[in-house]
Formats: structure tokens, C-alpha cells, sequence
């Protein structure tokens, strides 16, 4: 029975990685369909004339993709690039295995995929054909040809597949050949083409009318170390001498367990907190000059996940951000689990701007995943610093990217910040019972804003919240934009603007008593308008700037449906 539960919970801990790197699979052919929209749109756009199709193909080109083109009435005519595909103009339409496929797509109006097949440059592809039909004067659509891309395998998956052999499983990857055959094609494999995995789990998805099947098997097979536990148990009832063996072996197998599970996340396959540290200890006793930038990364709003989906979904959202960093950061990264949402990312060996961009482009990337058929996505926040350049003590460098990550939050979240020396003068406790002192203690409507840029709110009370008619801050952030622009009504705008700092300039000289008295109207969330009463006070701040300090009350209580 343990022997059968272990087993049972490493496929388990396997199906979920198949399911949601059989997603991460379907965005990246989805990346060569997208192409294929994006060369239809400029074929629909010009009413079936072709122009600029070079610089359309080469702003589109990919290093996945072998080759873009268009045939006009099935007949390919346009290539890029043409180097290496000059004898590629064909009747598709010519050839009995391509013009049922072809038809296929034309018949039910969507794209359709094939492959692989042997490409002439060398190596493998698959053909992703998108037919394109033009709108008549009578209003009706008429065929006019095809949208196609020629995506290189396994190059555009390449990426996701090798993140989840880092993760000490073995793969292979088949499809149907085309939407119109039951034929069974190997894509890609970890073991080579003829061997086949014994007892994998899979997970499956459609892409391009085809049906792919992502198997997954643990390295080496399925294997319990409790079924040895159990045997060699057994055996020490029988010899006495072989249990005294026994116990001294199973007290070096623990230990190796217990420093394992000290140092590994078991959900996430990354390093635990500890581990993070000891190996983060030795790279940097190796080389104390290498540059490293230290990343502390939040999941927003994880507790909400939980609450309102469940532990396992919010697991599985856990799951799909490790799979994400990896993919993210270079090989050479240290990255951990080292708190239940927090995860900590070390670059070795890149430039301040390199790493910048690399955490620029993680926060920004769209974090979605798929689990159970439905789909959930999130967003998350990070702080970094970098190292020497901002300091030259490790325990400071980890201390210093917690404070960046909390100043993203308090920010207002979905971004990233860079350590700045203010930062370290936040008194956590203080603030956090300051704001919620704030939201439900104030008598009144009040909110804070930054004076300068997008004029971002940093900070609104429930009772604003409420009278705009939002459910919480999330719905109040959505309805303004996060902006004191996008909080009054846009026909307002400028004259509001205008009479503020007109305000100001005239109080300049007495730094005490920067107020300003304004009337406005606001749009609600329900749509009706609401003629308010704004009184605040612009003062300056270390960690902001200038911000302002505004109590918003009501005009007459009297609110006109738009």
C-alpha cells in the first residue's frame, strides 16, 4: 500500500506537469498561427491585393520559422525568404496528400496544420495553412487562398520541452499528421524515435485540427525507495546482524533524505529556502567579483486564488510560475521556492541592463495555465537589486530585493522595482496597520495621488470605493485606471486641472498651506454621474515626491443616468 500511494502521488505530481506544459505546447503553435492571421489581415485590409508582402514576412519572421507565404487560389506564390526556397512555387492543389488537407481547410474555414515532413534546408517542419476569404459588395465571403507558415521542429517547443526534462522526466511528443488522417506521427522524443516510454501519463490538446499527446514518464521508470523500506523491515525480524546492517544504511539514506527535502520545494521541483541559501553560499565563495542580481518574486493576490478556487488550483498556479521563471531566466539562474508565494531568481553573470530586461520581460509576460478545462491567470510583482554595484554584502543583497518587492506591492502591484537606498527606511508593521487604519477608519471619501505623470492613486479608502459603487480597490483601480485622470469625468478634465495648480501657484510661497478647493463630476461604475466636492493638500514626500491628500464629498447627493 505505500509502495502503491508513492507511485500514485509521483504520476499525480507528473500529470499536472504534462497538463500544463501541454498548454505551454499549444501557446507556442498558437505563436504560428498567430503569423498566419497577421499576413491575412494585410491580404483582407488591401481586398485581396498583395502588398508589401517582404516587409510584412520579415517584420512577422521568427527564428522557429523556415519560411512564410501566400497562395493566392492555392497556388503558392510568395515565399520569404526566397533564398533556399526558389523551386517552393507550387499547385498545392496539385498534389493528391496536400489538396485534401488544403480542401479540408477551405471546406470548414479555419487553419489547419501538417507534418512533419523533411525540410529542403534540412531538418523538419510543419505546415500551419490559414485559408483567407474576402467579403464581396453583396456582403458574402469568397475564397481567395492562403495564409502559410512553415514552423521548424523542434525549435519552437524546444524551450518548453527542455524545462520539463530539467525536471527529470523523460517525453515524446506525437501528433495525428493532419486534421484528416488518424495516423500517428512522433514529433519529439528525450529517449530517440524507437524507444518508447513503458508506463507514461499524457496529456492531450488540439492544435491545428490535429491532436498532439504529450507522454510523460519519470527517468529510469516509475520507483518507490518504500518498497525497500518495507522488504529490509521484514528482514529484521529474521537477522539480527543484517538489521544492525540495515539500520546503519537507513540512517545514511534518511539523512541524504532529510538534507534532500531541507533543500528542494517537493511541489515545485525548485530549491527550497534553504537550499536557495547554501547554493547561493558556494556559487558566490567561487567567484566574489561576478555580478549577480538578486530577484525576489511575489505571486499578487495568491491568497484570493486559494480562497476562491481552491488549494489545489492555487498549487497548480504555483507550478505554472516555477515552469515560467525557468523558462524566463538563463540556465545559469539560482531560482527558489522560498516562502509559499515568494520565489527568489539569482542572474549570475549579467549586466545590471541584461537583468533588468529579463525580469521586465518575466513580470510582463501573460501568466495564464489551464487546469481541470478551465483556464486562470494571475499577475506578479518584483523587487531586485544588484550586486556589487549596490552592495557587496550577501545578507544585505537578499534583505534589499525583500524591500523592492514590498515597494512593488505597495505601488499598487504587476510591476517591478529596482532597490533604492529610501527603501530601506519602510517600516513594514507600521504600514501596513497605518493603511488599514486608513481604509476603515476615515470619516469621509479620501484618497491619495501622486502630483507629477500619470497622476497614479496610491491609496483610496472604502468609503470612496463605495461611492463610486465598486466591490473592493481591484474594481475601483479597473474603473480609474489607477489614475486621478481617469477618476474625473473626462469633459472635466482640463478645467479641474487647470484651477489646481492655479491653486498651487498662488500658494507657493507658504509651503504649510498648498490646498486647493475644486468641483467636479465623476462617472460611477454603473454609469450615472455624480457632481463632487474635491478638498486636498499637496505636500512632498521622500519616497513620491509630491502627492496629494484629498477628501471627495458629495454635491447635492444628486446623480443623472448617462
Amino acid at each position: 500500500m505505500s509502495y502503491k500511494i508513492d507511485i500514485a502521488q509521483q504520476k499525480e505530481r507528473a500529470r499536472l506537469n504534462a497538463k500544463v506544459y501541454a498548454e505551454e505546447l499549444r501557446n507556442d503553435f498558437e505563436n504560428g498561427h498567430n503569423i498566419t492571421d497577421a499576413v491575412e489581415d494585410t491580404v483582407i485590409a488591401s481586398n485581396g491585393k498583395v502588398n508589401n508582402f517582404e516587409a510584412v514576412a520579415s517584420h512577422e519572421m521568427e527564428d522557429y520559422i523556415s519560411s512564410i507565404q501566400l497562395a493566392p487560389d492555392s497556388k503558392v506564390e510568395y515565399i520569404y525568404p526566397l533564398k533556399g526556397n526558389e523551386d517552393g512555387k507550387i499547385d498545392l492543389m496539385a498534389y493528391k496528400g496536400r489538396r485534401e488537407i488544403v480542401s479540408y481547410s477551405i471546406r470548414n474555414r479555419k487553419a489547419s496544420m501538417q507534418g512533419p515532413f523533411e525540410l529542403k534546408q534540412g531538418g523538419y517542419g510543419i505546415a500551419v495553412r490559414n485559408p483567407i476569404y474576402i467579403r464581396q459588395k453583396d456582403g458574402t465571403r469568397k475564397y481567395w487562398g492562403l495564409s502559410i507558415v512553415i514552423i521548424k521542429v523542434p525549435d519552437i517547443f524546444d524551450k518548453t520541452l527542455g524545462a520539463l526534462e530539467s525536471f527529470g522526466y523523460d517525453y515524446c511528443l506525437d501528433t495525428t499528421y493532419s486534421p484528416i488522417s488518424l495516423k500517428s506521427v512522433r514529433v519529439a522524443s528525450s529517449t530517440g524515435d524507437n524507444v518508447k516510454l513503458v508506463n507514461p501519463v499524457s496529456a492531450k490538446f488540439q492544435a491545428g485540427g490535429c491532436t498532439w499527446t504529450l507522454n510523460v514518464e519519470r527517468v529510469g521508470g516509475w520507483s518507490s525507495a518504500r518498497l525497500l523500506t518495507v522488504l529490509l523491515s521484514g528482514l529484521f525480524l529474521v537477522i539480527f546482524s543484517t538489521v544492525i546492517t540495515y539500520l546503519l544504511l537507513r540512517t545514511k539514506k534518511q539523512h541524504k533524505e532529510l538534507v534532500r527535502a531541507a533543500t528542494t520545494d517537493e511541489l515545485t521541483g525548485l530549491l527550497s529556502r534553504r537550499g536557495f541559501i547554501e547554493t547561493l553560499t558556494k556559487e558566490m565563495s567561487r567567484d566574489k567579483d561576478k555580478m549577480v542580481t538578486a530577484v525576489f518574486i511575489d505571486l499578487d493576490d495568491f491568497k484570493q486564488i486559494n480562497d476562491l478556487y481552491g488549494h489545489v488550483t492555487g498549487d497548480a498556479a504555483l507550478v505554472n510560475l516555477a515552469n515560467n521563471l525557468i523558462a524566463a531566466f538563463p540556465k545559469s539562474s539560482i531560482i527558489g521556492r522560498t516562502g509559499g508565494d515568494e520565489f527568489c531568481v539569482m542572474i549570475i553573470g549579467k549586466s545590471p541592463e541584461e537583468s533588468e530586461r529579463l525580469i521586465r520581460e518575466a513580470v510582463g509576460k501573460d501568466q495564464t495555465f489551464f487546469f481541470e478545462n478551465k483556464k486562470y491567470s494571475y499577475t506578479i510583482s518584483a523587487g531586485y537589486v544588484d550586486y556589487p554595484g549596490q552592495t557587496d554584502d550577501l545578507k544585505k543583497l537578499i534583505n534589499y530585493a525583500d524591500e523592492a518587492l514590498y515597494s512593488a506591492k505597495l505601488a499598487g502591484k504587476h510591476r517591478c522595482v529596482r532597490f533604492d537606498s529610501s527603501m530601506a527606511d519602510i517600516k513594514r508593521t507600521q504600514l501596513g496597520f497605518s493603511f488599514k487604519t486608513l481604509a476603515e477608519g476615515i470619516p469621509g471619501a479620501f484618497m491619495i495621488y501622486c502630483a507629477q505623470g500619470r497622476e497614479d492613486i496610491l491609496f483610496a479608502n472604502n468609503d470612496l470605493i463605495n461611492m463610486m459603487g465598486c466591490r473592493d480597490l481591484d474594481e475601483f483601480i479597473s474603473l480609474t485606471g489607477g489614475s486621478f485622470r481617469g477618476f474625473v469625468h473626462p469633459d472635466d478634465l482640463d478645467l479641474v486641472e487647470t484651477s489646481i495648480w492655479q491653486q498651487m501657484l498662488e500658494r507657493r510661497d507658504d509651503p504649510f498651506h498648498r490646498d486647493d478647493y475644486v468641483e467636479y463630476r465623476v462617472k460611477k461604475k454603473d454609469g450615472s454621474i455624480l457632481s463632487v466636492v474635491d478638498i486636498g493638500r499637496l505636500i512632498s514626500t521622500e519616497n513620491y515626491g509630491e502627492i496629494f491628500f484629498v477628501f471627495i464629498r458629495t454635491k447635492g447627493e444628486l446623480a443623472i443616468n448617462v
